[in-house]
């Protein structure tokens, strides 16, 4: 007589609701693609995890208004998916609600605090920054040590226009750097905290550290034309617009890279026109000027943080000498 088989092993209930889900998410992208929307809410209604898949479409699509009706259906006061929090928030910016996608995406990172980087992204690409600034801030405090973060960060604070919050913000950047004894660290903190004159106290900015790493010949190659552009730009805050024009004769403060080019000459063209060197600083600011062009037709510079302090440091070599 045959022994019995054992008993089949019960069906893992957590892969079979993640199979339906994968089906429900596929459908409902296929009735959406054909505009089948009738089926698609269908699905959605037994199905709204597979929302989110249809919302990316939606977005995708730039059809703003519908992805904002689809999310406002599953989200509500009490409780909500960071995730669609978050993709609402997108569509209420695409449609230029600013103060509901602001909203959306302080619940968000409520919710999930890793999305203050979206949050950040998001604001600075269709440059709300003072609300760009204000997730930043929250960003930087996630985490302190990330010196590029500062440079970041400062841009969207004095592009808000804040002069105050400007302030606030360099008195963290000095804490932070003096926590921080690496020179590039050094540098940037010097250099956020420099976009505006009159910002922080000079003397709290980590100026010695950046000198003696450039004296003792300790940069990489790649790094010195930030690290004479930051050490000329400290000078020229100070006053010394002649030492900031002999740091910028360096070769080294040229060599390799256009952005670091471009934003030296700016400099140059600051301290030149401090010294009044009639007609120099005018070439450079030429020169200048048309390097940032050529660069800003650059796919790969678009919002790029150096070519973003460049413009910000020309505009004020452009006002202040013209």
């Amino acid at each position: 007589m045959a022994r019995r088989t054992k008993d089949a092993e019960p069906p893992d209930e957590g892969a079979t609701q993640a199979y339906r889900s994968r089906l429900a998410e596929s459908a409902a992208k296929f009735y959406h693609v054909v505009r089948d929307y009738r089926a698609r809410d269908d699905v959605l209604q037994h199905h709204p995890e597979a929302a989110i898949a249809v919302g990316h479409l939606l977005l995708a699509d730039q059809a703003w208004e519908p992805a904002i009706a689809l999310y406002t259906r599953l989200i509500t006061d009490d409780e909500a998916n960071a995730t669609l929090l978050s993709q609402r928030g997108v569509a209420h910016l695409g449609a230029e609600q600013w103060d509901l996608g602001h909203a959306d995406w302080l619940r968000a990172v409520g919710e999930e605090p890793a999305l203050a980087r979206d949050a950040f992204d998001e604001f600075k690409h269709v440059n709300r920054w003072k609300e760009a600034a204000l997730f930043g801030l929250l960003l930087m405090e996630q985490d302190p040590q990330n010196s590029l973060l500062w440079l970041e960060v400062a841009l969207s604070v004095v592009l808000s226009e804040d002069e105050q919050a400007y302030g606030k913000f360099c008195r963290r950047v000095v804490e932070l750097a003096g926590q921080n004894p690496s020179p590039q660290a050094a540098e940037r903190a010097i250099k956020a905290c420099l976009l505006r004159a009159g910002a922080i106290d000079l003397a709290a900015l980590p100026g010695d550290r950046l000198a003696r790493s450039l004296d003792e010949e300790t940069p990489e190659k790649r790094l010195l034309p930030w690290f004479w552009g930051a050490r000329a730009l400290l000078a020229l805050r100070s006053g010394d617009a002649e030492s900031a024009k002999n740091f910028l004769t360096q070769p080294e403060a040229y060599h390799g890279n256009h952005l670091g080019r471009a934003m030296n000459l700016a400099i140059l063209a600051l301290a030149q026109h401090e010294r009044k060197h009639s007609g120099e600083e005018r070439k450079t600011l030429d020169e200048a000027s048309q390097l940032i062009t050529r660069l800003k037709e650059i796919q790969n510079n678009q919002g790029d943080h150096d070519l973003l302090i460049t413009e910000i440091l020309l505009r004020e070599a452009e006002s202040t000498i013209n």
